[in-house]
C-alpha cells in the first residue's frame, strides 16, 4: 500500500505541476510585456521547489498511509481550486505575475469569494503536500521561499 500511495503522490504532484506550467506558458495567463526579473524569479524558484518536492516524494524511505492520503487530498484540493479559478475567469484571463499593467476587472465569484488569490493558494497547498507526505523538514525551504514570493 505504501508504494502505491507514493506512486499516486508523485502522479498527483506531476499533474499539479503540469497544470501550473500550462497556465504560465501563455495558455491561460496573458502576457502583455516581456517577462521581467520577477517572473523569471518565480520560474527559477518554482523549478527549484518542484525538484525538491519530487526528490522528497521519490527518495523518502517511507510515506505513511495517513500522511500519504492527506497529501493526496491536498493535491486534489489544489487542483480543484486552480481549475475552478481558471473556469471562473472564463475568457477574462489575468496577466502573468509581476506584470506592470493595471487589472481591468475584479473577480468576486467562484473561489475568489473565499480567498483573494486562489492561484497562489493552490500553489502553496501543492508545495505543502509533499512536506505532509514525507515529513521532510527540508521542504520548508522551498515552501517558505515560494510563500515569500507570493506574498
Amino acid at each position: 500500500m505504501a508504494s502505491a500511495i507514493r506512486v499516486l503522490c508523485v502522479a498527483a504532484f506531476g499533474i499539479c505541476i503540469a497544470s501550473f506550467v500550462w497556465a504560465m506558458s501563455g495558455r491561460f495567463f496573458r502576457k502583455v510585456e516581456r517577462f521581467g526579473a520577477g517572473f523569471r524569479l518565480i520560474q527559477a524558484c518554482g523549478a527549484f521547489a518542484a525538484v525538491m518536492n519530487l526528490r522528497a516524494l521519490v527518495a523518502h524511505p517511507s510515506i505513511g498511509s495517513r500522511s500519504g492520503l492527506a497529501a493526496l487530498a491536498m493535491y486534489g484540493v489544489a487542483l480543484a481550486e486552480f481549475w475552478w479559478a481558471i473556469a471562473t475567469h472564463g475568457r477574462r484571463s489575468p496577466t502573468h505575475a509581476f506584470s506592470s499593467d493595471e487589472p481591468v476587472h475584479l473577480v468576486c465569484e467562484g473561489p475568489y469569494r473565499a480567498v483573494r488569490h486562489p492561484f497562489y493558494s493552490a500553489y502553496l497547498i501543492t508545495w505543502s503536500a509533499a512536506l505532509i507526505a514525507t515529513q521532510d523538514l527540508m521542504l520548508l525551504v522551498p515552501l517558505c521561499l515560494m510563500g515569500a514570493i507570493y506574498w
